[in-house]
């Protein structure tokens, strides 16, 4: 394995600061009292899994909490009874996830006000130094005491977890809890952080208990895609697994397929980009066709974020004509290029890169870039 004396510096501090905040926490509620106020609290009776972890976040006094959680296993009905029981003795509760996706996932399925973590980072990020200033104290008199919940915090890179840290710290946060399930997505940029917190012994529960799941089929197959068993997990589902050579249309005209009522139960997941894209453009064709969808279509410029590395940003083949690259706040320096947008024109032989700000053309070279320069580079698609 390679990494950077940065990188390794950066876990040291992310468990320095989980050791440092452990006792400095007040608990919420008595661990005694705490499951007859869940249950009570609860749309549905919680199971032992939600139990504990609930439990755990509302009675420990370290700052840091983890709760390690399957896919299914009722991590927001969890969440749920939490900021209700948290709410009805004062206390304030703030989620943080890394997609609006996922954030509206958590306003709407546990009740917590949540926002981005890249915005509460943007918003907060300066009070890890600033001090003694009207902006720090108004910071610090809204936080002070507040429980921060993260969730699906396996796609938290080790920078940002070390900034939530460091802000928790400096505003006088009580407790920031770490939801998620490390198997899952992990973080598009260096660092798995949620993975290491764990293995370094962090107070954690854990919430094994898949409960989405209605049939013992179903439960079988996704306990084994838990353990990376995808292969046994597709032969337990015997004659539903249909092979094709053509997986995304197949996929597409077996929705198209179904009844109205079949249609709203059935979701379709693709594997990747290319293949949501088939799926999305024939499934609306088979709508239109058949009259279900009428009027004129509306085409829009979608950008999605290309996962690279910054040392891969560094290299003349990582680009092509028809993306798009970012440079964030403050630009990046080394290469002349300010913030803003830039469409990539042409990879020059020389190993150059050209782009254009719809003004001008300019012409960079990659291994001038900072591998550690904040710059993000994405593709367009019409």
């Amino acid at each position: 394995m390679v990494t950077t004396q940065e990188a390794l510096r950066t876990e040291e501090s992310i468990l320095k600061a989980v050791e440092v905040g452990a006792g400095r926490a007040a608990p919420i509620v008595p661990a005694a009292d705490a499951p007859t106020r869940l249950q009570a609290a609860a749309d549905r009776p919680l199971n032992a899994g939600q139990l504990a972890a609930a439990t755990l976040i509302l009675s420990s006094d370290d700052r840091t909490v983890t709760v390690q959680g399957v896919a299914g296993a009722g991590k927001s009905t969890m969440l749920q009874a939490v900021a209700r029981v948290a709410a009805s003795e004062g206390g304030q509760i703030l989620g943080l996830a890394f997609q609006n996706k996922m954030v509206a996932d958590l306003s709407e399925g546990a009740g917590i006000k949540s926002q981005t973590i890249a915005s509460f980072v943007l918003a907060n990020e300066r009070f890890v130094t600033e001090r003694d200033t009207p902006r720090f104290e108004a910071a610090q008199a809204k936080f002070a005491g507040a429980m921060l919940v993260v969730d699906e915090t396996s796609m938290v890179s080790s920078d940002d977890m070390l900034k939530l840290h460091r802000i928790t710290e400096a505003l006088g946060v009580d407790k920031l809890v770490l939801v998620g399930d490390r198997q899952q997505l992990s973080s598009i940029d260096a660092g798995k952080s949620f993975a290491m917190i764990q293995a370094a012994g962090g107070t954690m529960a854990r919430m094994d208990e898949n409960i989405r799941q209605r049939t013992d089929m179903l439960r079988t197959v996704a306990a084994l895609a838990n353990v990376g068993k995808a292969g046994e997990a597709m032969k337990v589902l015997g004659d539903n697994v249909h092979e094709s050579a053509s997986a995304p249309e197949t996929a597409a005209d077996m929705w198209l397929a179904l009844p109205g009522g079949d249609r709203e139960a059935t979701a379709v997941f693709a594997s990747g980009r290319e293949s949501r894209a088939i799926i999305n453009q024939r499934i609306q064709d088979g709508l239109a066709a058949e009259g279900t969808v009428r009027g004129e279509g509306i085409h829009l410029t979608v950008y999605e974020r290309v996962n690279l590395t910054r040392e891969e940003l560094r290299y003349a083949s990582t680009y092509q004509p028809g993306q798009t690259l970012d440079v964030g706040r403050g630009g990046a320096q080394d290469i002349g290029l300010e913030k803003g947008r830039y469409d990539v024109t042409r990879v020059m032989p020389n190993g150059k890169v050209e782009l254009s700000d719809g003004r001008r053309k300019i012409r960079f070279d990659p291994q001038k870039l900072s591998p550690t320069e904040k710059t993000r580079q994405t593709r367009a698609h019409p």
